[in-house]
């Protein structure tokens, strides 16, 4: 898999409909945050609210010294 490059200061969110983040992702979209709450519902219309995966990259400038590297951040839904 190619990996897409990440505009700087966004997310790079990666939706999948199943728990292994096996491809192909439902979505792949930029995001401003990878803050969301979407309670008991799906997080895409073409997604299920349960039993789903998702990941973000980000390519993040901060003054200063680095404080961290998160490379990415993943999600699983796995909800009942």
């Amino acid at each position: 898999m190619v990996e897409q490059p990440v505009p700087t200061g966004t997310w790079l969110a990666e939706y999948f409909p199943n728990t292994s983040l096996a491809q192909p992702a439902a979505a792949i979209l930029n995001e401003s945050s990878p803050t969301h709450n979407w309670g008991f519902s799906a997080p895409l219309p073409n997604m299920p609210a349960e039993y789903w995966t998702a990941r973000w990259r980000t390519s993040q400038v901060f003054a200063g010294e680095p404080i961290a590297s998160v490379p990415r951040l993943m999600m699983v839904c796995a909800c009942s």
